[in-house]
């Protein structure tokens, strides 16, 4: 597996109530990416966003979790070795280009990460903030200008060997391929 990971930022909208229910949202985040680096997926996340200026709790950062003394230091220091690759396609022009004529939605929300992911055939990766990212396909919304006009269509994640990552917090992270 040669896969890419990408950031769906949608997963950090809305920060954790309090730095201890974050803490473990980003540990259960990094051991995911742990895992699927064990199983070939690249160590390096594209990003929409800025990763390390996210507020994960009220007044909590990644800079601020990367240096939490109640963090495992091993995890921190996973984290530190993943290359974040911001903007997510800055070393990708071609691509970049193509997707000005596209949109991607989830939930009527844009979803620049998620559409990323769809469009490189790789695997988007989730913040465990809700029910809605611990899930083996996620639909997303795509509206494209062909011909001058916009094509809406739904992509269902069904896609042939589709690769999805989950993350939960209280189990272990899984990867789950899906064959449609």
């Amino acid at each position: 597996m040669d896969l890419e990971l990408v950031f769906n930022e949608l997963s950090c909208e809305e920060p954790a109530p309090s730095i201890e229910l974050a803490r473990p949202r980003i540990e259960s985040f990094v051991r995911t990416i742990v895992e699927a680096t064990k199983r070939g997926a690249k160590r390096h996340i594209r990003s929409s966003c800025d990763l390390q200026q996210l507020e994960l709790a009220p007044k909590y950062h990644w800079w601020h979790w990367r240096s939490d003394a109640l963090v495992q230091r091993e995890l921190q220091q996973y984290w530190r070795s993943i290359t974040t690759k911001y903007p997510a396609l800055s070393d990708e022009p071609s691509i970049e280009e193509e997707l000005l004529s596209c949109d991607f939605f989830h939930g009527g929300r844009r979803a620049n990460g998620l559409g990323i992911a769809y469009r490189l055939e790789s695997l988007a990766v989730s913040l465990p903030s809700s029910k809605t990212w611990d899930s083996n396909a996620i639909s997303i919304e795509i509206h494209e200008i062909c011909d001058g006009e916009i094509d809406k269509r739904l992509d269902k994640g069904k896609r042939p060997a589709e690769c999805v990552l989950c993350v939960t917090v209280n189990k272990s992270p899984a990867l789950r391929v899906v064959v449609g």
